[in-house]
């Protein structure tokens, strides 16, 4: 019998005397098997099961109602799960230094298929950490993750607010990376290196894993695109959560105009969900791999922090929109319009800033397609405290055929 062998029985004894004591039975698995590398059930590799962390692995059970009986040792803890009258016992490993850490995980894993009648590969998307699937697919991979809603009792969310939610992500992910060095020759190629594709989703709880396209180009500092606005999400998501908002006041500043409308708008979308998050970033690069809480309360927080700044400074932002109205005259509620922007169909109405009327070289022509800059003043309506927004054009350039 060699080394590693002694240390397996080893490990088999002492688990198996803790659950004697607990009041569990253990089943050991032959030898014969256990030498060709497979325990009980266990149909994969044993090397996809070394990177599940057993906080993991809990948070997985506590979602599916499992109920923790006991812990022993901070060895291993013992979870019941009962069914029309059946009772099922699994034994999770919470020390990743037992020789056999990874089997005895394949073993919980295994335990789970069966219960749960799902498949290994479902189990192990919503257990293993996203950088181990970064590496494999050579992309960043984000995991989001209702973590508890408000209201204890909810057990549905509405497929519009989902929707919403990954499509104002989108619009903020596009957003970071229109700020950064151009790379591309145009924003829509940028566009494409950011469009998130929705790899799975966990089961037992409300969460997606998405991810941004693989064989990105490295810049000069050996990043990539999705790399850099992976990041800045990041920094965001973990500073709106601080107890201190002085950093996320600090991003605000940074993204004035339009970046700030986008951030507005994915935490209007979050804050529909009634939950707290969780968010889990795999980078190819493991060492950025990261991790970001969000609690509900925060995210009112942020979109109240968000607001006042509103109300403090008005603020621009340029859209591309095809012009419906303009009026031209000396009295302000002569000089009204109306643009359409053309790539979400949002309509801005108010006034034009006396400088364009004024302006000889420009003509205000119905129909045609601007870069225009809009100012946006918000105010409170005194009586029912609702958001009020006032546009002015403040800038106007025909947009010219490529």
């Amino acid at each position: 019998m060699d080394d590693n062998t002694k240390k397996e029985e080893f490990s088999y004894g002492y688990i198996q005397m803790l659950a004697a004591i607990s009041g569990y039975s253990f089943i050991n698995s032959p030898r014969s098997l256990d030498h060709g590398g497979i325990d009980a059930m266990k149909t994969l590799p044993l090397e996809r099961f070394e990177s599940i962390f057993p906080e993991r692995f809990i948070q997985y059970l506590e979602n599916n109602n499992w109920q923790k009986h006991k812990e022993v040792a901070d060895v291993l803890s013992i979870w019941v799960y009962e069914r029309d009258e059946e009772k099922f016992g699994l034994l999770l490993p919470l020390d990743s230094e037992l020789v056999d850490f990874s089997k005895r995980m394949a073993e919980a894993v295994g335990v789970l298929e069966e219960v749960e009648q799902i498949s290994q590969e479902e189990i192990l998307l919503a257990l293993e950490a996203p950088s181990r699937i970064a590496l494999e697919k050579k992309r960043e991979i984000l995991n989001i993750k209702i973590s508890s809603f408000l209201d204890k009792g909810k057990r549905e969310v509405p497929a519009k607010n989902l929707g919403l939610v990954f499509k104002s992500l989108q619009e903020l992910l596009d957003i970071f990376g229109g700020f950064k060095p151009s790379r591309y020759s145009s924003l829509n190629q940028t566009k494409k290196k950011l469009e998130l594709s929705v790899l799975g989703t966990f089961k037992g709880s409300f969460g997606v894993q998405v991810a941004f396209p693989p064989n990105q180009q490295f810049d000069i500092h050996g990043k990539t695109l999705a790399e850099e606005v992976s990041q800045e999400f990041f920094n965001l998501m973990k500073a709106s959560n601080a107890k201190n908002v002085d950093q996320f006041k600090a991003i605000l500043s940074e993204y004035k105009g339009d970046p700030s409308k986008k951030i507005k708008s994915f935490f209007s979308e979050l804050a529909k969900l009634e939950s707290d998050l969780n968010f889990d970033w795999g980078a190819t690069n493991p060492e950025n791999s990261d991790r970001a809480n969000l609690d509900y309360a925060n995210i009112l927080r942020a979109l109240e922090i968000i607001k006042k700044i509103e109300l403090e400074e008005p603020r621009q932002f340029k859209i591309v929109g095809r012009l419906i109205v303009a009026g031209e005259g000396v009295k302000k509620k002569e000089r009204k319009f109306l643009i359409k922007d053309i790539e979400d169909s949002t309509e801005y109405e108010g006034a034009i800033n006396a400088k364009i009327t004024e302006d000889d070289s420009i003509d205000l022509i119905i129909g045609k397609v601007y870069e225009a800059t809009l100012e946006e003043e918000t105010k409170i309506q005194e009586v029912t405290q609702t958001e009020i927004k006032n546009y002015t054009l403040v800038e106007l350039k025909l947009k010219t055929a490529k």
